[in-house]
């Protein structure tokens, strides 16, 4: 069974298919983000409805960070997964984000076209770069 993938963009949330093989763009996005999920409030009820409508029994959500896999799995009950082979895929999804998501729904700054990969962050301070974490 696939996994769902909870994804961050700068003006929202987005829900997508991954298998391994191919990452397919959901109907599935939230444009308003401010209130969406916090330690304080939980999750809001748009972004609730938009998780449970996409996911199947049983299946297990990819977050992009640990406050939202401990929040979702207490508000909602539903398994979620946050790990170093995840925080590559946000990542990825980072770098794709121009092709995943149409124009009208993409607000990004320059600065969020290539974000740095925790592999090559490492890499790089081994080496001996000034490298910030903010660079990620």
């Amino acid at each position: 069974m696939a996994v769902k993938v909870l994804f961050e963009t700068p003006s929202g949330f987005a829900i997508f298919r991954y298998n391994g093989y191919k990452l397919r763009h959901q109907v599935a996005l939230m444009k308003n983000k401010v209130h969406a999920i916090s330690q304080s409030t939980g999750v809001s009820n748009e972004l609730a409805k938009m998780i449970r409508n996409n996911l199947q029994p049983r299946q297990r959500l990819a977050v992009g960070n640990e406050d939202y896999k401990s929040i979702i799995e207490k508000e909602l009950g539903i398994r979620c997964v946050y790990d170093s082979a995840v925080a590559e895929l946000m990542w990825g999804l980072k770098i794709q984000m121009q092709s995943l998501l149409t124009p009208e729904n993409s607000d990004l700054s320059n600065e969020g076209y290539f974000p740095m990969s925790t592999g090559m962050y490492c890499f790089l301070k081994g080496q001996k770069f000034d490298v910030k974490p903010d660079m990620m």
